[in-house]
Order: structure tokens, then sequence, then C-alpha cells
């Protein structure tokens, strides 16, 4: 399911009156963006769901987990001594939780794949930032699809023409904005 609506698409870009086809091929291209943004970002903006992640001890006072958990009270966090041991549940009295950081009173015991974090992931709300960057992105696949190869776009009305040429932000860079702005808040 797409990160923005259909409509809220075809507002933004003022498309007006879509045929059927039309807006089922909207509907797929944001569901593609929208895919594409969470695998850039490794996000999940959706509802609630459960995540669990297997990280390596740091031998420092934070472990970080991909995403901020919906409700860090719900958190609970599991170490081992090595690969193939057994789950023991880390005392809440022993760490605590800000955004994505899990800081220990003292350190976490470094080791690979020690300890694991069970949470809930997810947004009730998806961030404006996100959602901006899909109708960018949507708005810029689908309005390449007029464009000629070599950018020019042209339109005659009785005696009046003209010609411009299409000014777009590519995919890429899009994608690239706001990978790099996103993760420098996640760090």
């Amino acid at each position: 399911m797409g990160l923005v609506t259909t409509d809220t698409v075809i507002d933004y870009l003022d498309l007006g009156s879509l045929s059927v086809d039309d807006t089922v091929a909207l509907s797929d291209l944001i569901d593609r963006v929208s895919d594409g943004v969470e695998r850039e970002l490794d996000w999940y903006f959706g509802p609630a769901r459960p995540a669990s992640e297997v990280l390596d001890g740091t031998r420092t006072s934070q472990l970080f987990v991909r995403q901020t958990p919906i409700n860090a009270t719900d958190m609970t966090v599991y170490r081992r001594s090595g690969v193939g041991g057994t789950w023991e549940v880390v005392d809440e009295d022993e760490y605590e939780v800000d955004g994505r950081a899990i800081h220990a009173a003292g350190r976490w015991a470094g080791g690979k794949r020690n300890f694991r974090v069970d949470y809930a992931e997810g947004f009730a709300k998806v961030p404006g930032e996100i959602r901006q960057i899909v109708l960018e992105v949507v708005g810029n696949a689908w309005g390449s699809r007029d464009v000629s190869a070599v950018g020019i776009v042209s339109e005659s009305i009785g005696d009046y023409s003209y010609s411009k040429g299409a000014i777009t932000i590519s995919n890429a860079d899009s994608y690239s904005r706001v990978r790099s702005s996103w993760r420098r808040l996640r760090l």
C-alpha cells in the first residue's frame, strides 16, 4: 500500500479527472515508489507491526535498532553468550531507551549476534517529508510519460505555439536527497 493516496497525488499534481486505466496506473506507480522509498531508507512507514533485530554487542554503552520503536516500554532486549546460545531477557533496570538508542547502565558485551531486540515498528501517520518525497518522485515519473527523449515539450494552439525544456527532478536525485537527509536525522 502506498505512502500517499491516489487522491492526494491527483490533487498535488492537479490532474483533474483520470480515466480508470490512468487511475490504476497511477495507483500502481504510487505503490512502486512507496516500496522503493521504504527500501532505500530501510524503514517501515505503515501501521504498527512486530519487529525483531539481532545485533552485535558493541562494547560501548549503546546499541541501535533500525527504527525508533513506537512504544519503548513494549521493547524487550535479550542477550546470549554466543551464536546458538539461549536467549535470556535483559532486566529493564539495566538499560534505557532513547529513540533508536538503547543505553546500558554499563557497557553492552562485545560479540557477534549476541543481542536481540523485539519491539513494534511503524508510524501512526507517515512523516510529512516522506509523503513529500513520494509526491515528488511520483510526479516526476508521471510527468515524464509525455516528455520526448530530448526533453522538449511543445504545444500549438491556433496561431500561438511554444516549446520549452522539461525541468524535472530525477528519481535518483530525489531518492538520494531524502535518503541523505533522513539518515542524518536517524544518527
